[in-house]
């Protein structure tokens, strides 16, 4: 048994969890904003020009590590949502 050792998380690992953290919590509220919208996700999909299976995986979170911070604001506004983000 190890003990007395600690890992050691770096600033970085912390803030790549607090993002990942943050693109999951904004692509939560946009996916509730979208079925109040009574839009699915194929017509979400037409207004973005992107394909059906872009935005499910998007909603999904398939690629979380890559959501960028401009498609997070094309979904946002398309549902007609405007983006802010403060530090």
């Amino acid at each position: 048994m190890l003990t007395g050792m600690a890992t050691r998380e770096t600033r970085s690992d912390r803030g790549h969890a607090r993002a990942l953290t943050i693109v999951a919590r904004l692509v939560g509220e946009l996916v509730e904003a979208r079925r109040l919208a009574g839009l699915s996700q194929q017509a979400l999909a037409t207004l973005l020009g992107w394909s059906p299976s872009d935005v499910s995986r998007f909603e999904r979170l398939v690629r979380r590590d890559s959501v960028s911070f401009v498609e997070v604001g094309q979904v946002a506004a398309v549902l007609g949502l405007d983006l802010a983000a403060n530090l």
